[in-house]
């Protein structure tokens, strides 16, 4: 059991994220399930600065954030920087967008990917 912290802004201070994790995990056991959790047991994991690829802008926190879940999902090394946000931007649209209309969620031809 553990909280991980990728933060890919580069900053080291991530006890507050972790508190605030664990304040929430324990919060929703208990609304949910009525289970009181010892939280203290639970590890912290937070990468160094040269284990995350770092944005170099204020605005690209979502896609680095939905690729770090992505990439720990399937077990892969982070092997992304800034310099391929853009094209990861377009092949989420594309993956978003076709899901949508095979699902039919979202009208064929709306879009052009």
């Amino acid at each position: 059991k553990r909280t991980e912290v990728y933060d890919s802004l580069g900053s080291n201070k991530h006890d507050d994220v972790h508190d605030n994790l664990h304040k929430w995990i324990k919060d929703e056991l208990k609304d949910k399930q009525s289970l009181d959790v010892d939280m203290s047991a639970w590890k912290r994991l937070s990468p160094t600065r040269d284990e995350v690829p770092r944005q170099l802008n204020c605005c690209d926190c979502g896609v680095f954030a939905c690729m770090f879940a992505a990439y720990l999902s399937i077990g892969r090394a982070f092997d992304f920087s800034q310099k391929d946000i853009d094209l990861i931007r377009r092949w989420m649209i594309q993956t978003i967008y076709k899901e949508g209309v095979r699902l039919g969620q979202v009208r064929d031809g709306l879009c052009s990917v």
